[in-house]
């Protein structure tokens, strides 16, 4: 009586996403099925399990493919697995011993397309042997990668791995294949007027979009109505495309590389200090510095300043909400809650188990008391402007060296005479004496001028921030005088948007401190124009009211 075949099951992996109907694992696939018809097993289309997935990074438990061999294998469908190679199981040891054993309890054999492991202790012999030579191998094949990767950083070529960012293409150079960007010109569409788009104009649509305050959503939508082709011809633009346009620092032609880490499977952002910018020149710009930089601080805003799901009108939103409204005993920002029945209020809850007013309380306050104040500071602020400018001038003297810049160069060119003068005297000197004491009053002067060039280093930043510093005060003047007439209108009613750009523009924050009734707060109302803030060289300084 003839032996029966024997059921096999096919298992093909790769490591990578993108290689899942590639022709590497269609090769791989080919070699398994011509295995298993030389040696006459039946492979039915269930029988054949195929994902593109880490045998490193991801345990074997969330292989779905794996996991449903398995299963059929406990089953008692199959009676041998076949695999390319061990490294098809998965990269680390204990995990490829975990699975041969449940193939063993499953009487299940494994089989690659070179040799086959049976329960025999030279079988688990040499089955440990290719466990570990895979693990290795991947652990070698990774630190090659990355000692590769980091030579072509250092030397100053972009890391050349994946697909070009869209709107733009790696070329080689004579040293290193896709080592720099240049812009994608082709023409991917012509629309219903006759327009030519290019991912460079794409790219440049959507900056300008974003430019004029259209939100991210509604340029995707744009997008997909025109008929424009996604990066990777999907049938709609989505928010996080345009999003990551939006935000990566190539469009200004900065190359900025080690972004971004993979971890358990999902990708971070990395700190900043760990980020490499490359030298100028590696990726051509497709839109203004000065335009990518404002458009990254609405990003910011847009994050803190995000309604989401709040249902309030204007009146219960809360004017300081989203980090403008502060708890004066501990510092932290308070949240502002929306309860179902009564007005919206500012709280700051903290239980730390110690006693210490700091350590616990339970602080709120009605919002509209407190946005009341502050948007009466906002209407004093914009009728007299000129109390920014004179606080700023309060706190810049407090900064400042006691010499300014042209009392540091005076210094200077005095010192440079009374050099001149000694060394005209070191001439006609003939004694020891002279001669020594002439060399300890030239090193003298030479250390003073090398102090007096330090305060004019000094003093040229300061000059240079005085100058940024009084830009932006115009910049304020500017704004302040332009929403005047309608502060000052008694009719107008400012939207909620309006309010929020003033309290932003003005650096409005409330200070809430209970009192030592326990029942009242009070308020202090504080402004700090961020902007002016940052040219007065990142000093953190609030000007409190009166």
């Amino acid at each position: 009586m003839p032996k029966p075949k024997e059921r096999a099951a096919e298992y093909i992996r790769e490591s990578d996403e993108g290689l899942a109907n590639s022709a590497t694992i269609e090769s791989q696939a080919k070699a398994v099925r011509s295995y298993c018809i030389k040696k006459d097993y039946i492979v039915t289309p269930e029988h054949h399990y195929r994902e593109a997935i880490s045998g490193y990074k991801t345990a074997y438990t969330d292989r779905p493919k794996l996991m449903q061999m398995l299963r059929d294998c406990e089953k008692g469908l199959i009676d041998v697995v076949v695999v390319s190679e061990i490294r098809a199981l998965g990269r680390k040891q204990s995990e490829i011993f975990v699975v041969y054993d449940m193939l063993q309890k499953a009487g299940v054999r494994l089989e690659t397309i070179q040799e086959r492991f049976d329960e025999s202790d030279m079988g688990r012999i040499i089955l440990s042997r290719r466990a570990a030579f895979a693990e290795i191998e991947r652990n070698q094949m990774v630190m090659r990668t990355e000692r590769g990767k980091a030579d072509r950083i250092a030397n100053g070529n972009l890391p050349g791995h994946g697909s070009p960012p869209y709107g733009f293409l790696y070329v080689d150079t004579p040293e290193e294949t896709s080592a720099r960007l240049i812009l994608n010109t082709t023409i991917i569409y012509v629309d219903s007027n006759g327009v030519e788009w290019s991912p460079v104009s794409v790219c440049q649509f959507i900056y300008e979009n974003a430019l004029r305050g259209v939100s991210i959503k509604q340029t995707a939508l744009a997008l997909t109505r025109m008929g424009i082709p996604t990066p990777r011809r999907g049938q709609w633009w989505h928010t996080g495309t345009i999003f990551r346009i939006l935000s990566n620092p190539l469009y200004k032609g900065e190359a900025v590389v080690n972004r971004w880490k993979k971890e358990n499977g999902k990708t971070y952002l990395k700190p900043k200090e760990e980020n490499i910018i490359l030298p100028a020149g590696i990726v051509p710009q497709i839109v203004p510095r000065d335009m990518w930089d404002a458009i990254q601080e609405q990003l910011a805003l847009n994050r803190t300043d995000s309604i989401r799901n709040t249902k309030e009108d204007e009146q219960g939103r809360g004017l300081l909400r989203a980090g403008f409204c502060h708890c004066g005993l501990c510092g932290r920002i308070m949240t502002i809650r929306y309860p179902k029945k009564n007005a919206s209020y500012y709280r700051c809850q903290k239980r730390t188990g110690r006693e210490e007013k700091i350590n616990n309380h339970d602080i709120f306050v009605l919002s509209d008391r407190v946005d009341r104040a502050a948007w009466a500071k906002v209407c004093e602020i914009i009728k007299d402007p000129h109390v920014v400018r004179e606080r700023v001038k309060e706190k810049r003297e407090e900064i400042q060296p006691v010499s300014g810049l042209a009392e540091v160069k005076a210094r200077i060119e005095e010192l440079d005479q009374q050099f001149s003068n000694l060394l005209e005297l070191a001439q006609s000197a003939t004694t020891k004496d002279s001669i020594s004491r002439l060399r300890v009053t030239l090193e003298d002067i030479e250390r003073q001028k090398q102090e007096a060039q330090a305060l004019l280093g000094d003093a040229e930043e300061m000059e240079e921030e005085n100058e940024k510093v009084e830009e932006e005060l115009r910049r304020f003047e500017t704004w302040a005088a332009k929403v005047r007439p309608m502060i000052t209108d008694a009719s107008y009613q400012p939207t909620y948007e309006e309010k929020r750009l003033a309290i932003r523009i003005l650096g409005i924050h409330a200070v809430i401190t209970p009192t030592s009734w326990g029942c009242k707060h009070a308020i202090e109302i504080t402004f700090a124009p961020p902007k002016i803030m940052d040219a007065l060289n990142g000093r953190i300084i609030q000007f409190p009211t009166n």
